[in-house]
């Protein structure tokens, strides 16, 4: 869902909220269902009811699953590199250090990591230089798309050995100092990782406190230090309307981002399509046939050709597109056309029945804008996610007429699994005209 308000009263429930507490702080529009505490019970409340000494229901901070390697001396890099650097669009590396005894160990660790050289350009001034390419990679690593600086994903999947490495480098070139600390920043993003690798891998309590500077908001992080008094971390702080100009998309990620693109999936099949549907009306019927249900399937136009593919292929097309860095669209289909009387002559044939003994024509069913043909082409899925139907069309019959069958309770009255004859016959080379 997306909304938006243009500071008009009359707009009021599409008013966006801020609501912060020491464990979290997020934004939506007044009519967004939160949870929050109600004894031992989490209980919805719409954001704009969300009021001051609440507590919000929070869920224990996740770890990732995967660990990915990275040498320490690397990831202490990347932690200068978030709290002091910047990188310009041609992956040009400067950054300032406030203590001078630590150009030797950046400039060394720089040559290691990039096989690069720095350069002074001050007294504090340093540019990192002699590898371009990795520093295009940096740039993408350490800014989201809104140039917001970030902890890379590299650093969030490692070890703990390596996260520490990580903060250490962070804490370096930061006016921070013991295990007691605190961190302001106007990037949410960087805020929340922060935030997550003070539980998770220092294991040190933390809280989040925001403070309004004219148009941006300052996110303080503040690890092992002590919270305002008689405060909980779920214990709503602030809860008040915002003046929020533009789009906001109400949606609740694992990442944090969000992005979109269309993916236009030619017309899918599987065992769960709708019975009013022309597949799955045939399959059913034909179950229902063999059960002595029905007599009769009417049908209208059997010459119109479709690109049917299989659905459970079509979504996982959608996952893969949303594994890209980049939104994209994409045309997710078989590149083949089959006619609903080539479906029949498959779908009967797999019960050993003559589907012209049974079907009859009915001018209802006429379209009165029939599309003949209808094909995608799925080249660039192939090409850019990798993508490819799983089964053949046969399969895909198959499993729709097998399904139907055990739905209602009766065997193929040839004795052999419908899949079984489709998979095997497909596997040995067998063509289908």
């Amino acid at each position: 869902m997306t909304a938006t308000w243009n500071g008009d009263p009359e707009q009021a429930n599409k008013t966006v909220h801020r609501i912060a507490a020491e464990g979290a702080v997020y934004h939506a529009t007044s009519d967004h269902v939160v949870f929050v505490e109600q004894g031992e019970l989490a209980v919805e409340k719409p954001a704009g009811e969300v009021k001051v000494g609440d507590s919000l229901a929070l869920i224990d901070l996740p770890r990732s699953p995967e660990q990915i390697d990275l040498t320490e001396t690397e990831a202490w890099l990347l932690g200068v590199f978030v709290a002091a650097a910047e990188i310009d669009s041609k992956g040009q590396v400067t950054l300032t250090i406030p203590d001078p005894t630590l150009t030797s160990r950046l400039a060394a660790s720089w040559r290691k990591v990039s096989g690069g050289s720095c350069d002074r350009l001050g007294a504090s001034r340093l540019q990192l230089s002699g590898n371009s390419a990795y520093g295009d990679y940096l740039r993408s690593e350490l800014y989201s798309k809104s140039q917001d600086k970030r902890i890379p994903k590299r650093i969030l999947n490692a070890g703990d050995r390596e996260r520490l490495a990580f903060l250490d480098g962070f804490k370096a070139v930061s006016p921070l100092a013991g295990d007691s600390f605190t961190v302001q920043t106007p990037s949410a993003l960087l805020a929340a990782g922060l935030y997550w690798m003070s539980i998770t891998t220092l294991q040190q309590p933390a809280w989040i406190a925001t403070e309004p500077q004219g148009d941006c908001l300052q996110y303080q992080i503040h690890v092992n230090a002590t919270p305002p008094q008689g405060t909980t971390r779920a214990q709503v702080i602030t809860a008040e309307p915002i003046n929020y100009q533009g789009w906001l998309f109400d949606l609740a990620t694992t990442s944090g981002t969000f992005h979109a693109g269309v993916g236009q999936g030619w017309i899918h099949n599987s065992p769960r399509r709708g019975e009013t549907f022309v597949t799955r009306k045939i399959t059913r019927a034909i179950a229902r046939i063999v059960a002595g249900k029905q007599k009769k399937l009417f049908l209208g136009n059997l010459d119109s050709q479709r690109d049917w593919g299989y659905a459970k292929d079509y979504v996982r097309a959608m996952w893969l597109m949303l594994q890209q860095d980049e939104p994209d669209d994409y045309v997710i289909a078989t590149n083949e056309t089959h006619s609903i009387r080539k479906f029949l002559d498959l779908a009967f044939n797999f019960v050993n029945l003559n589907w012209e003994d049974y079907v009859e024509f009915d001018p209802r069913y006429l379209r009165p804008a029939e599309v003949d043909l209808l094909i995608g082409d799925p080249s660039k899925a192939k090409e850019k996610l990798g993508w490819e139907p799983s089964i053949t069309f046969e399969q895909l019959v198959a499993l729709m007429v097998d399904s139907d069958l055990k739905a209602i309770g009766v065997e193929s009255p040839t004795g052999q699994s419908i899949i079984d004859r489709a998979f095997i016959r497909q596997d040995s080379g067998h063509m289908v005209d």
